[in-house]
Order: structure tokens, then C-alpha cells, then sequence
């Protein structure tokens, strides 16, 4: 396999810029080149986290750890593919609304940074029942 690299990167070298060279050089530097432009930040992540679960699988069950991760590499690879960060996002403005939903101005303060403030009544006072003598407020009026 090196032999054959280093027979195609001698052709490539000594081809220069006859006709071969540039088809060459087109094929096999140009295109590829392109097609790696195109890995998105999400793409590399994606490829870090199966390589943390197979060397996760490998460290917890060893060779079989390994033979279990390649049979489902297919579906932990569409799975998640499929999983986008909008989904996420949804998730959190879906807990956000079910947590604040009895109080919308705890929501606008919520999204404005600040501490919703909660509203304080006073509690009003019982009137004091009519046989207890001993009640200050019943010895006021007797007074």
C-alpha cells in the first residue's frame, strides 16, 4: 500500500503540467480537497463523540465491547445524525414556557436576566369571636 502512495505521489511529481498531471492533479488533490472543505464543525463533533463511545465500548467490555459497537455503528450513526440543534432549542423554550406558564411577567423577567418578583398581600385580620373575653381586640370595643 505505501508502494503504491509512493508511486502515485512520484507520478504526480514528475507528471507537472502535461495533460496526465493536470487530470491527476485534479482527481486526486482538487476534489478531495473540495469535499474536505465541505466537514462542518457538527460533522467533527459527531465523529468525536462515536470515537468516545467506541473507546468507551472497548474500555467497559473489550473485544466484545468492539464487535457490539460495530454492529450497531450503522444505527448510532443515523441516530444521531438525525438529532438536530433546533430540537434541542425547542426543548429548552418548551421547559421554559411549562415552568413559568402560570406567570407571564416571571417569563419576561426570566428572558430580561432579572428575578420575577412575586406579589405579597396582606392577610386580613380575623374578627375575634364574640364569647372569647380575652382577645385585645375584644377588650377594646368593651372598653
Amino acid at each position: 500500500m505505501i508502494v503504491v502512495l509512493l508511486a502515485i505521489w512520484a507520478t504526480l511529481l514528475i507528471a507537472g503540467d502535461t495533460p496526465i498531471g493536470r487530470a491527476m492533479q485534479h482527481w486526486l488533490v482538487a476534489k478531495p480537497a473540495a469535499r474536505l472543505s465541505r466537514i462542518s464543525r457538527i460533522q467533527v463533533a459527531l465523529a468525536v463523540l462515536l470515537l468516545a463511545t467506541g473507546v468507551g465500548a472497548y474500555w467497559l467490555l473489550g473485544h466484545d465491547g468492539l464487535s457490539l459497537y460495530g454492529m450497531a455503528m450503522p444505527e448510532l450513526t443515523g441516530l444521531l445524525a438525525s438529532v438536530e440543534v433546533t430540537s434541542f432549542l425547542d426543548a429548552a423554550i418548551t421547559v421554559t414556557l411549562v415552568a413559568t406558564s402560570v406567570h407571564w411577567r416571571a417569563l419576561v423577567q426570566r428572558l430580561r436576566g432579572g428575578r420575577a418578583r412575586s406579589v405579597r398581600t396582606r392577610r386580613a385580620e380575623r374578627p375575634a369571636p364574640s364569647n372569647d373575653d380575652e382577645h385585645p381586640a375584644a377588650l377594646r370595643l368593651a372598653a
